[in-house]
């Protein structure tokens, strides 16, 4: 297995690991189920975001290589079987700013989970973290992956923490 900073000709592969979770695809104007090719692309979007078609997942590995950031994949045999996405910034953490390698996405193709891939892929975001000046590597797992990260030595640093979103349009001037 090969893991690697993405390029834009990889949009193909990272859109099939990302729909390979999917077990229903609702068409949205309709409210009932539909296939892949029956949804618009605002429709797959709502499926999980612009990793759910090509069009978009290519804006946004755009975004990503433009900003500096960094996409990865893991492929196997030239297929890629692994998607993450890690966000390099400086942080006030406990009162010092520190240079932080956030993991903001890592999803494993539905055929290729429990295999070891998302291992390898963080283990490549260490070494990457490693030579970017990061001392820190930080992610908000969902549940389900919670144990995971906890295999591989990841403390659970912060419990129960929420997002909050304030809409500035909401405030008076």
């Amino acid at each position: 297995m090969k893991v690697r900073v993405a390029r834009l000709e990889d949009c193909k592969g990272i859109v099939r690991v990302h729909c390979s979770g999917v077990e229903r695809w609702i068409k949205k104007s309709e409210g009932k189920e539909a296939s892949y090719e029956e949804l618009n692309i605002e429709e797959r979007y709502l499926h999980g975001g612009p990793w759910m078609s090509i069009e978009t997942c290519a804006v946004h590995l755009s975004n990503l290589l433009l900003e500096g950031q960094f996409p990865i994949v893991a492929e196997e045999n030239g297929e890629i079987i692994g998607n993450a996405e890690v966000l390099i910034s400086e942080e006030p953490i406990k009162g010092k700013i520190k240079r932080i390698a956030h993991i903001d996405v890592l999803e494993v193709h539905k055929n290729f989970r429990g295999k070891g891939v998302g291992k390898t892929v963080v283990k490549f975001i260490e070494e990457l973290a490693r030579k970017k000046g990061c001392e820190l590597i930080t992610v908000t797992p969902e549940k389900s992956a919670i144990g995971f990260y906890e295999k591989l030595g990841i403390r659970d640093i912060l419990h129960d923490a929420s997002f909050v979103e304030f809409d500035l349009s909401s405030f008076p001037r």
